[in-house]
């Protein structure tokens, strides 16, 4: 397949903060590709550079293969829905939506019109007197009214219900699905990326750590329970394609990348009197991913051992 974005080495600096550290990146067209870290990790900046918003320090971004060099030359085939809402406040509905009618030549009144009887959005009302769910649910009848080739989501269901959430994320499978649109979201909400994401990169401290297929990750990712003596149990943590061991002293709780039977072999070879595999969530191999690298729910982990 061809890919709809490409990224090669793409860096960015705000005076000495390294805020995009050489981040490669590929995205297949047509797909939904998550995006996920802790705050703070260069999500929002990532975005905006593939939106042609913010230049980078270095590296390139190619998307449908032409190098971004500013926003406005992608402004017919790229929309950027960012999490803080700006619109004019003192434009009624329906003045915002003639003016985006304006801006993007292949915008559809019949969509449209569709969308904004199923978000029940007054044309009426005065921006500023909406609440941020409607919005967000503005935001959107904007990005899938204009017909947009790729869609940058940056934590677009702020401030819906859980509903509106499901709407928004049914109306983004259609857009892939029916019009081959590629959609990539940034978003620290896992069920989001369990639900409608194709593929899934991990960015911490403006890196890269690593990209999979949904599918790949269910498959080949996986929590395994076990009951092993010492010191077979020390040396778990020290095999190929352990993310995280966790051990209560009676049995170990580990997330591991590798295929079952391996692991069944491995354990068995070790003495484990016990071995359960299945796969993992989303949220445990994320959270194993981070804690590998040093974090914790936003937090340094500290070495479980005395610092000298």
């Amino acid at each position: 397949m061809s890919l709809a974005i490409e990224t090669a080495q793409l860096s960015k600096k705000y005076g000495n903060n390294e805020v995009l550290r050489s981040v490669d990146l590929k995205v297949q067209t047509g797909g939904i590709h998550a995006i996920v870290g802790p705050n703070g990790c260069g999500k929002t900046t990532l975005l905006k550079a593939l939106a042609g918003l913010v230049q980078p320090s270095s590296g390139t971004v190619r998307l449908f293969d032409e190098v971004v060099l500013d926003g406005a030359a992608l402004r017919e085939r790229v929309h950027y829905v960012s999490s803080d809402v700006h619109l004019y406040p003192y434009f009624k509905v329906r003045d915002i939506l003639r003016y985006a009618s304006l801006l993007y030549p292949q915008w559809d009144p019949n969509r449209e019109e569709l969308l904004m009887d199923a978000f029940r959005l007054p044309k009426g009302e005065p921006v500023r007197k909406l609440s941020l769910g409607m919005k967000m649910r503005l935001r959107m009848v904007i990005a899938l009214s204009m017909h947009a080739d790729l869609l940058l989501m940056d934590e677009a269901t702020n401030g819906l219900d859980p509903a509106a959430k499901d709407q928004i994320l049914d109306l983004l499978l259609q857009e892939s699905a029916l019009r081959d649109v590629t959609i990539v979201m940034a978003t620290h909400q896992l069920f989001e990326v369990e639900r409608a994401a194709d593929t899934i990169s991990v960015l911490l401290n403006g890196t890269l750590l690593t990209t999979w297929g949904l599918d790949d990750l269910q498959e080949q990712v996986h929590e395994v329970h076990t009951v092993l003596a010492k010191p077979a149990a020390d040396g778990l943590a020290e095999l190929p394609g352990i993310l995280e061991v966790v051990d209560d002293g009676q049995s170990q709780t580990v997330t591991w990348i590798s295929p079952p039977d391996e692991i069944g072999r491995l354990l068995r070879s070790m003495g484990a009197d016990y071995v359960d595999i299945k796969p993992a969530s989303i949220d445990r191999w994320f959270q194993s991913l981070l804690k590998k690298e040093g974090v914790s729910s936003g937090k340094i982990v500290l070495p479980q051992r005395a610092v000298l």
